[in-house]
């Protein structure tokens, strides 16, 4: 440890002149920090009282024995003012007022000990070495505390943490064992609200820090968080709003025992999005409730393609042009309830054409294409062959532009 050479600067003999009387010069400086310092304005009793009047007496006592050894002696350390520094955070008070604290009480110290030393024949030099010593210690002792304080306030946060997580965990379970979730909540500070929601985004995401300190949160793959539901229209607009970029899922919201069916609704459609099946821009985040259809459909990918080809397999012999073509065209069909115009624009091309298609629908689906009973799942099996990321792997014919869409009118084309 290297060693302030100013300390040689001063006679060894000093130090015990400066100690000649640090129980009155400790209790001078309490006083002082009581009238200076409002937050300390309190009768000094107690565990508070004797842990201020050891912090006083010590740092003197530390200080005269550096100047008698010359800054060399073992003076116990700064484990003092860390534990100070502790305190301040354990106490919920700001670590500026036990820095003022120091300050007061270095002015005080320094105003005895330059009466001290007036006996002491010092001059000028060694007056001015003495001053920047009594508040470099004083420094010295600052930086402890706010070491001390922060290193509280880490440990503290990080169980607060650990706490939250165990919360979340107990919320997320099913079913949900109430009276360890009651216990754990208390502990974890953290007020169960009556309506709960769960988000989900992909791996990285910082939900803790995009939703705040009342968010329960975990950073997993998918990351998770469970928050008090906002409500629907403006709050949930603004919750989605802070979520823009993510790629996230708010999942519905439920009571206090339906995090895990929140999670997984949410969870359902991440992964659809994350396997193209789901039409939202990139980053965009999205309410699991907007898209009740997809999830539907997909819960069971196998039967929604054994649907979507048991439905439609007399299309299964035509070119995939053709096939997406007349897929595309009964769903907006079915979509628009038979609006010839409504299905033209759509899907960008002329009337007629929508004409044309449906012909060859009816020629290969038969009645079905008119038929209420049969639009059901017509419309599933198309909604299922029209989803981003569908892989139509059947068999189908080589794509020959001689078949038949010969003859077939476009937009802006004559009759």
């Amino acid at each position: 440890m290297t060693v302030d050479a100013r300390w040689a600067q001063l006679p060894p003999s000093l130090g015990p002149v400066l100690a000649a009387d640090l129980d009155d010069l400790s209790k001078e400086v309490v006083a002082a920090v009581r009238t200076e310092v409002p937050l300390y304005d309190r009768p000094m009793e107690g565990s508070f009282g004797r842990g201020i009047l050891l912090g006083v007496h010590e740092a003197l006592r530390q200080f005269c024995l550096l100047v008698e050894s010359r800054g060399r002696g073992d003076t116990g350390g700064l484990a003092v003012y860390e534990e100070l520094g502790r305190g301040e955070w354990r106490h919920g008070r700001p670590l500026d007022a036990l820095l003022a604290a120091y300050r007061v009480g270095a002015r005080i110290a320094w105003r005895r000990f330059a009466l001290l030393t007036a006996d002491a024949g010092l001059g000028t030099h060694e007056l001015v070495v003495l001053a920047e010593l009594v508040f470099a210690h004083i420094d010295g002792l600052s930086a402890a505390s706010a070491d001390g304080y922060a290193a509280e306030q880490a440990e503290q946060a990080g169980e607060r943490d650990r706490r939250r997580l165990a919360l979340l965990r107990l919320l997320l379970a099913n079913p949900v064992d109430v009276e360890s979730a009651t216990a754990a909540a208390r502990l974890a500070a953290w007020a169960v609200p009556s309506r709960i929601q769960v988000v989900v985004a992909p791996a990285g995401t910082r939900l803790g820090f995009l939703l705040g300190a009342d968010a329960l949160f975990e950073d997993a793959d998918p990351a998770l968080a469970l928050i008090a539901a906002p409500g629907a229209g403006a709050p949930l607009r603004r919750l989605l709003g802070l979520l823009d970029g993510t790629g996230a899922v708010v999942g519905p919201a439920r009571g206090p025992d339906g995090g895990a069916a929140s999670r997984d609704r949410a969870a359902a459609l991440l992964a659809l999005r994350e396997q193209g099946r789901l039409e939202v821009p990139a980053g965009e985040a999205v309410h699991t409730e907007d898209h009740l259809t997809r999830l539907v459909i997909w819960a069971d990918p196998a039967a929604a393609t054994d649907l979507a080809r048991g439905v439609l397999e007399r299309l299964d012999d035509l070119s995939p042009a053709t096939r997406d073509r007349l897929v595309e065209t009964l769903r907006a069909w079915l979509v628009h309830g038979g609006e010839r115009a409504a299905v033209a624009e759509q899907l960008h091309v002329h009337p007629q054409t929508v004409r044309y298609r449906l012909a060859q629908l009816r020629a290969l689906l038969g009645e079905r294409v008119d038929d209420p009973a049969s639009r059901l799942g017509l419309l599933l099996a198309a909604e299922i062959l029209t989803a981003p990321g569908y892989d139509a792997t059947v068999p189908t014919a080589p794509d020959d532009d001689q078949g038949e869409d010969r003859g077939e009118p476009r937009a802006g084309e004559p009759l």
